[in-house]
């Protein structure tokens, strides 16, 4: 995947945040939560592509919602949150440790 065809994911996983927030049911915790799950690995990813910035252990959990997701809205998660994670895996974005960096220089 290009950088570009990844900015066009972005920006259509924002839209969505931006419609979803706009109609009357965002006040449903569910749905703010996985909105924010959604915005915040935007905002990573972007990071990514602008900076070359890796995302550390704990933000990577901004990326493990998949399953869960999927019984909010399994459109958005197979067509567009899914394929950001793995790109994103893909790219090596995920910061080793240290103790596998030693492992991976053995």
């Amino acid at each position: 995947m290009t950088d570009i065809e990844l900015k066009l994911i972005l920006s259509r996983l924002r839209n969505y945040c931006l419609e979803s927030r706009c109609r009357e049911n965002s006040e449903n915790k569910m749905s703010l939560f996985f909105l924010n799950v959604i915005e915040i690995s935007c905002g990573l990813t972007e990071l990514g592509i602008s900076q070359g910035r890796e995302i550390t252990k704990d933000e990577r959990y901004w990326f493990e919602g998949s399953y869960h997701m999927n019984f909010w809205d399994s459109d958005v998660e197979t067509e567009l949150y899914t394929p950001l994670c793995r790109e994103v895996e893909k790219r090596n974005w995920f910061r080793k440790s240290i103790l596998q960096k030693i492992k991976d220089k053995m």
